[in-house]
């Protein structure tokens, strides 16, 4: 008998579309809390939230991916991811209008996307799962900030630390 790889899967709805994640990179889900915006951040950036005393970084998924931004309301949620970048652990939280289910999902029912599709993903769209009438949207939570992303976001938090201690 083959041995099928199934991964886990944590869904999640941006607009109208379901993503989905590897929960291996889910630390937690939380309600959307107090967001101190950060100056000179790119604009899916909305800012940092506490986590447990830590600062996160807060990414609205809706505008890294050129969509209109998620507006706040009751459904709307905190996906605490952590996320390897540059080969360091790194925690981010990222802003979804809501959270669906688990899914198990073979490997090999994980379609691959369209070319065009792949060309401009940068890598942190990976394939495509069909359901009985809709597509899921599978991610790399790996690749939902670049590693120069995280430098100038720890250069500002640095920097407005730095101003804070004066």
């Amino acid at each position: 008998m083959l041995n099928k790889k199934t991964s886990t899967f944590l869904s999640f709805t941006i607009g109208k579309e379901i993503y989905a994640i590897t929960v291996e990179n889910v630390i937690s889900i939380v309600e959307v809390s107090e967001i101190t915006r950060l100056p000179k951040t790119p604009v899916f950036v909305k800012g940092l939230i506490n986590t447990r005393g830590q600062g996160v970084p807060l990414i609205d998924l809706s505008l890294k991916f050129g969509l209109d931004p998620i507006h706040i309301n009751a459904n709307t949620t905190v996906i605490i991811l952590e996320i390897s970048v540059d080969d360091q652990l790194v925690q981010v939280g990222i802003l979804v209008d809501g959270v669906n289910d688990v899914k198990k999902i073979e490997q090999e029912e994980i379609l691959p996307l369209p070319k065009v599709a792949s060309i401009s993903t940068n890598g942190f769209l990976t394939g495509l799962y069909a359901t009985e009438n809709e597509f899921i949207i599978i991610m790399d939570a790996n690749f939902v900030i670049s590693s120069d992303e995280i430098s100038d976001l720890a250069q500002t938090i640095n920097s407005i630390k730095q101003k804070e201690e004066k």
